[in-house]
């Protein structure tokens, strides 16, 4: 009898880690937004120009795939799901700022270490396939709870941006937003080149995911990583010339410039 007691106590945990194996993670992505506006203008409207602008998004996961994409588009983040605004500033002037979010997704074959995406830029969609993102992850000791979850610290960092994620090893599907992933444990958080970007867990459940969700993108122009690295170089050349400041990076916040000329 205590043989068989033994035994199902030891079940649990290996049910218990099968069962959080698969699942759907709700996440906020929020990005911060710089706007460098004429000195006679700075003063008066530093506080009516928002500040940030927050995405929900979505991942299904299991334990061979995974798939992250924009989640549906409410009617507050108005069309195209984008951030909208608009004010007043002296003299009568009156301003009005939009901004669409890009429609980019990711499929990613966990068993093969092939990924699949889909960027939308300047307009146009391409498709990147390649192998899986391979981080230098470094794993520090700190941890802390994200919702029920005890995650641990990891970071990374190159010439380009900078990367802390938090992962909970209970969720042993090495995956994450975006294209991060390859640790041992489901990323929760990531914050980017210190909070420019940041992505959080907001809600989490374990029911399997319908198969028809793990969607390869297919709509777009094929390039290479580099191919489209040099396409996204070049526009943001021409952009930094016409607006004669330096638009935020990929993986950073955005820099709007507004010029009284």
């Amino acid at each position: 009898m205590n043989k068989i007691i033994g035994l199902i106590l030891l079940s649990i945990p290996f049910f218990a880690i099968a069962q959080q194996s698969q699942g759907t993670v709700k996440y906020k992505e929020t990005v911060k937004i710089e706007i460098q506006l004429p000195p006679e203008m700075a003063e008066q409207m530093k506080d009516r120009i928002p500040k940030e602008r927050s995405f929900p998004k979505e991942l299904y996961f299991n334990k061979v795939s995974s798939f992250y994409k924009d989640a549906e588009i409410t009617a507050e983040e108005g069309p195209g799901g984008g951030m909208h605004w608009q004010g007043s500033g002296g003299g009568g002037m009156r301003m009005r700022m939009g901004m669409m979010r890009p429609q980019n997704r990711m499929f990613k074959n966990l068993e093969e270490g092939t990924k699949v995406e889909q960027r939308d830029f300047m307009e146009k969609k391409f498709i990147i396939e390649g192998e899986l993102t391979k981080y230098n992850w470094k794993i520090a000791m700190a941890q802390k709870e994200i919702g029920e979850y005890l995650c641990q610290k990891a970071t990374y960092s190159d010439t380009s941006m900078t990367v802390e994620v938090w992962f909970a090893p209970q969720i042993p599907v090495p995956t994450g937003p975006g294209d991060l992933g390859g640790l041992p444990g489901l990323i929760l958080e990531a914050s980017y080149d210190d909070g420019k970007r940041v992505i959080r867990m907001e809600e989490i459940s374990f029911e399997e995911p319908d198969t028809e969700v793990f969607v390869m993108p297919t709509k777009g122009k094929k390039v290479t990583e580099e191919e489209f690295r040099a396409i996204q170089k070049e526009k943001m050349e021409e952009m930094r010339k016409e607006m004669g400041g330096r638009p935020g990076g990929p993986h950073g916040g955005n820099m709007i410039i507004i010029r009284n000329d």
